[in-house]
């Protein structure tokens, strides 16, 4: 799937009224979570569930929370260092 259908789709389950579909959506998005220009659409979408109270959406939202708080090695550092083995 292309980024575009991805985040088409992560955008209508977390709108769900189903718990897992939100879930879903959230998990989705994680991998996403990694790029930092991917960051403010992730946090717009995802604004809406942070209200939700069921506790399976509340631990994919802290999983999420954890990746788009990670600060992001510069390129130049990525550079530098040797490669894991």
């Amino acid at each position: 799937m292309e980024r575009d259908a991805l985040f088409d789709l992560a955008g209508d389950l977390v709108r769900s009224h189903a718990v897992w579909e939100r879930r879903f959506g959230v998990v989705l998005l994680l991998n996403f979570a990694r790029v930092e220009q991917e960051r403010p659409l992730i946090r717009r979408m995802l604004a809406p569930l942070r209200k939700d109270t069921e506790p399976y959406v509340r631990k994919a939202l802290t999983w999420i929370d954890k990746e788009l708080a990670r600060p992001r090695p510069s390129p130049a550092l990525s550079a530098a260092r040797p490669p894991a083995k």
